[in-house]
C-alpha cells in the first residue's frame, strides 16, 4: 500500500523524513514529493502558485500510482489531501492541523513589525515575504 505524505507551505517533503521509515517498517510503500518549486525553495514562483494548480500537480502524481494512496497531510498539505479525497483520489486521509477551506489567517502581535513593511508595499499580496529577526 502506498502512503503520500504532503507537506505544508513552508517546508518541503524532507519535513516528514521522521515519520517515512515509521510506515516503511510496517509495509507501506512512502512516496514525500515536493510541491512544485518548494525544493529547491523559489519564492518569487512559489508566490505566483495558486492551490489548485497544487492540486492539479497532486493529482497527476497520485494517479501515476499503482493503487489510489493513504494521504497525510499537514497544514495547507492537510487542506490539499481533503481535496484530493474529494475527488476520489485516495485510500484513506489522515490531516494534522489543516487548513480550512476558507484559508489561514493567524496575525499575532510578534509578527507585526516583521511583516508591516511587507504589507505597505503595492501588491504586497503577489509577492513572497521573508521574515527576519
Amino acid at each position: 500500500m502506498h502512503v503520500v505524505f504532503i507537506h505544508g507551505m513552508s517546508c518541503t517533503g524532507a519535513v516528514w523524513d521522521p515519520w517515512a521509515p515509521i510506515f516503511r517498517d510496517h509495509g507501506f510503500t512512502t512516496h514525500q514529493p515536493s510541491l512544485p518549486f518548494h525544493d529547491p525553495s523559489d519564492a518569487q514562483r512559489v508566490a505566483g502558485q495558486r492551490n489548485s494548480d497544487y492540486l492539479d500537480w497532486l493529482a497527476g502524481y497520485v494517479s501515476d500510482l499503482p493503487e489510489r494512496p493513504v494521504l497525510v497531510g499537514h497544514s495547507n498539505g492537510g487542506l490539499l489531501a481533503l481535496k484530493l479525497t474529494e475527488r476520489g483520489l485516495s485510500r484513506a486521509t489522515l490531516v494534522m492541523n489543516a487548513i480550512g477551506p476558507r484559508g489561514a489567517w493567524a496575525v499575532y502581535p510578534g509578527l507585526i513589525p516583521h511583516g508591516l513593511p511587507h504589507f505597505l508595499q503595492w501588491a504586497f499580496w503577489k509577492k513572497p515575504v521573508v521574515l527576519k529577526r
